[in-house]
């Protein structure tokens, strides 16, 4: 599998509205994210930050697996509900230490 965090800045005045949203998801949104080759996704907030762990398929690097999530209508969805709440787009943080890795043969680049 492979990891992934992409981090975005929320404005402070959707704050509460970010994050009840995630809480809220909706059952067609969780579908199309599946159906894409995401096995696994966490968002955390912290200090103004929405923090996502993504982790994936071997074959589905996480940039084909939102390329299929923006075909669908649902995504195409929140993608406009969510737009107006980001500061700025996710970018991808640098991955710097993996345990499992290290206990294996050292970090190697996903």
């Amino acid at each position: 599998m492979k990891h992934y965090c992409l981090i975005a800045k929320i404005k402070p005045e959707y704050k509460d509205a970010y994050i009840d949203i995630h809480l809220n998801p909706w059952p067609e949104l969780l579908k199309a994210s599946k159906a894409s080759g995401v096995e696994e996704e966490i968002v955390f907030f912290h200090e103004g930050q929405s923090i996502v762990f993504y982790r994936c398929r071997d074959d589905a690097p996480l940039e084909d697996c939102i390329a299929l999530q923006k075909q669908t209508e649902a995504v195409q969805k929140w993608d406009i509900t969510i737009e107006p709440m980001l500061v700025s787009d996710f970018v991808f943080a640098e991955k710097v230490y993996d345990l499992n890795q290290q206990l294996g043969s050292g970090l190697k680049a996903d």
